[in-house]
């Protein structure tokens, strides 16, 4: 990550401070404009998500507010969407830095951004999905209360909501290869920020791993 400290001791202080605060309050607000125009036909997210054949018609702005789009319908899980990434956006700002917070949401969002170009259209949910995951290996034994009643440490969050997308994955393939095809480019250009920021630390980890494994079947052979 020496690309990082370099970018981060020339910039560093031009950032957006509170960033997840501002994407947040922006989410809500386009809930709410959405819920009070629905008797009218119009939908605000329709006019803000990430969708190629808009954008090279000239409706550019939809690069950046493809963020503020509602990730779920109902009221109630809206309200826990935006406390759960107001959360986790403020503990990576905390853990790393408001400028490093804002490098990885940028490439997350340059992901997203690419797969719409391939695809057609992208999304913000794997976007905040690589929020996530970076918190979760950031503060891996932070515990949540899911459904206000079990205690999980984001770590075990993390690896039942990457298995679940891995199986959604594989049935969407056997369904439709297509479509498939299409989650898979969504889904891996929307996670390139994860990798870059963690996958040297992934790779190491893997390596050491294996070295202790095979230092103990030797050591057992002798």
């Amino acid at each position: 990550m020496k690309w990082l400290y370099k970018l981060e001791y020339r910039f560093g202080k031009y950032y957006i401070h509170n960033l997840m605060t501002i994407v947040v309050i922006g989410m809500a607000a386009v809930y709410i404009f959405d819920m009070a125009a629905a008797n009218a036909g119009f939908s605000m997210s329709n006019l803000l998500s990430l969708e190629r054949s808009a954008i090279l018609s000239g409706q550019v702005w939809r690069v950046l507010t493809f963020v503020f789009v509602p990730t779920t319908s109902g009221a109630f899980w809206m309200l826990i969407a935006c406390y759960f990434y107001y959360m986790i956006g403020k503990g990576l700002e905390n853990a790393w830095g408001g400028f490093r917070m804002n490098v990885y949401y940028l490439m997350g969002m340059l992901g997203a951004i690419a797969s719409c170009f391939i695809i057609g259209y992208g999304t913000n949910v794997y976007l905040n999905l690589s929020l996530f995951l970076a918190f979760a290996t950031v503060a891996p034994d932070t515990t949540f209360m899911l459904f206000f009643i079990l205690p999980v440490k984001a770590k075990w969050m993390a690896l039942a909501y990457a298995a679940f997308l891995v199986i959604q994955l594989l049935f969407t393939f056997i369904g439709n290869p297509m479509l498939g095809l299409i989650s898979l480019v969504s889904l891996g250009f929307s996670l390139l920020n994860y990798f870059i920021f963690f996958g040297g630390t992934m790779f190491r980890n893997l390596k050491e791993q294996i070295r202790i494994s095979q230092n103990r079947r030797n050591w057992r052979n002798r």
